[in-house]
């Protein structure tokens, strides 16, 4: 008080103590475009922004982080007490693996430093990116020539299987031929190294005894594997074109090559067989004339005594 009267010019008033509540408090606000964030592998990208709520009072250092399923750039924000109210972009890609995921999710953190204790160790929420895969899980089955052809006691082929993507556990394919045809090796183990590299199967004709026409024999393949994308997985077969070695025929055979016997006195044999296994009895009706006989009308070879 300040007065020329003396009385009061010497007082004091009482002071007023005044509270100031403040209307900011420290925080990071993280924004996505269209409210979520959608990425796909060896596709589209996408973002989201940063931003503080309030200056602060030293820089604010965000380290962005994730979890392998996507990259983002910059992984590192910056906010000072010049620009912290001018928003930051981080933009999200997805990782283009060779793993057969389907529809998946990628959770990306964020870590706050800083000499301002009121930001330094700040919570700030996360982003899950949704991401779209591109890959197909599949076995693929390559005939050399676009085909297979093999031939009894003779030629063979091949042809060749690999994975289409990257499991996550071994994959085993058995190799199974039929009655007409067999393969080598039996068994193919692929694993998340070696998915790729074609494995080769080769091809043999059953060298039967049977006169066949062109035939063919089928090899199949089945999956089996701990990743649920690749266990019990269809795989096409291998349809083996088959040339057949075997004629049909009866070989007679005659004892001394020839056959001599004499009227009230020696006797002679020959042989008879077939050439082949039938497929059914063959019966082989004699006949003599009227210097000799047979003693049997009829031979009968069978699919069991076909060779004696």
């Amino acid at each position: 008080v300040s007065s020329a009267d003396p009385l009061y010019a010497a007082i004091n008033p009482a002071d007023v103590g005044v509270t100031n509540l403040d209307d900011d408090s420290a925080g990071v606000r993280i924004s996505e475009s269209s409210n979520d964030t959608r990425v796909a592998e060896g596709g589209f990208t996408d973002n989201y922004s940063a931003v503080l709520l309030s200056e602060p009072t030293a820089n604010v250092t965000i380290t962005v982080s994730t979890d392998g399923q996507t990259t983002v750039v910059p992984t590192v924000l910056v906010f000072t007490p010049v620009n912290w109210a001018t928003s930051q972009d981080v933009v999200v890609t997805a990782v283009d693996d060779l793993v057969a995921e389907g529809p998946h999710a990628s959770a990306i953190s964020h870590a706050a430093s800083s000499a301002d204790l009121k930001y330094n160790g700040i919570p700030v929420a996360g982003v899950t990116a949704a991401i779209t895969d591109n890959d197909t899980p599949g076995v693929v089955v390559t005939e050399s020539s676009g085909g297979t052809a093999v031939a009894e006691g003779g030629a063979n082929d091949n042809y060749s299987v690999a994975l289409t993507t990257q499991p996550t556990a071994a994959v085993t394919v058995t190799v199974s031929g039929d009655a007409q045809a067999t393969a080598n090796p039996t068994v193919l183990v692929f694993t998340p190294a070696n998915w790729n590299i074609p494995q080769d199967v080769t091809v043999a004709a059953v060298d039967d005894l049977v006169a066949e026409p062109p035939h063919t024999g089928q090899i199949t393949h089945a999956a089996v594997s701990s990743d649920p994308d690749y266990n019990g997985i269809p795989v096409d077969g291998v349809t083996a074109h088959i040339t057949d070695n075997d004629s049909p025929g009866v070989v007679v055979t005659e004892s001394s090559n020839t056959t001599d016997v004499a009227e009230g006195g020696a006797t002679d044999n020959y042989s008879v067989v077939l050439a082949t296994q039938p497929t059914a009895a063959v019966t082989i009706t004699l006949a003599g004339g009227t210097h000799a006989t047979a003693n049997v009308m009829h031979l009968v070879f069978t699919p069991g005594n076909w060779n004696i």
